[in-house]
């Protein structure tokens, strides 16, 4: 099956469980406030910046993103509309800016060096070729913008016992960005406390795992970021 054939799949896939995918996402999680909080964290994202997101989906990490970036100039980009038209921000502030795109992230339809910040989660495990994805993630930021990913973690316990879904390595999201041409590669993990509803639960403090010496890359998501 050829690379055009697989996306139309996976769009067609997406479309028809739309609905049941938006019914079913519990919005302001843990695991989207970890996700997001790494983002922050990583890309060294700061006010006003200029951020667009890559599978943007109904806006769960729009959500979380405007609660801890002021003045949020926000892009969503995603090739399935139902998701677009599901698209909302019910518990966060709005942002400066807000444009939503029906695209292919692996054909993006923006000029060079149009934004400081792109960020994705848990989208380029379903692209046919990630290495595509975020080529055009590059191409589309300015100089010194930097790209974040997270995918499910390969090396996670967890998550290797769901052969449902696509896991990736953090040696092989690395060498993704490598190839890409990326520098000041940086590449963790995250999501230790999957299962905490309220986000000042004490387990929050399990995040803090990422910085222990063999336990660092064994979290729920692979996160990587790059500098163009």
């Amino acid at each position: 099956m050829c690379e055009c054939q697989q996306t139309e799949r996976i769009r067609r896939n997406w479309a028809a469980k739309s609905e049941s995918y938006v019914r079913r996402s519990r919005r302001m999680s843990s695991t989207v406030r970890a996700t997001v909080e790494a983002f922050v964290r990583l890309a060294k994202i700061r006010p006003r910046a200029t951020i667009i997101e890559l599978g943007c989906g109904h806006g769960r990490a729009a959500e979380a993103l405007a609660h801890v970036v002021e003045d949020l100039d926000y892009t969503g980009v995603d090739f399935t509309q139902a998701l677009l038209d599901s698209f909302v921000l019910t518990e966060s502030p709005m942002p400066r800016k807000l444009s939503l795109v029906c695209a292919d992230i692996s054909r993006l339809p923006f000029s060079n060096d149009e934004f400081e910040v792109a960020i994705s989660t848990r989208v380029f495990q379903y692209l046919p070729d990630p290495l595509t994805g975020l080529a055009e993630a590059k191409r589309i930021l300015r100089e010194d913008g930097r790209a974040v990913i997270a995918v499910p973690n390969a090396w996670n316990p967890i998550k290797a016992l769901r052969h449902h879904q696509r896991l990736c390595s953090p040696r092989v999201v690395k060498a993704w960005f490598e190839q890409c041409g990326f520098r000041d590669i940086c590449v963790e993990s995250c999501i230790f406390s999957p299962w905490a509803r309220p986000w000042a639960s004490p387990v929050h403090l399990l995040e803090g795992l990422r910085y222990a010496p063999g336990l660092r890359f064994l979290g729920g998501a692979t996160i990587a970021v790059g500098t163009k």
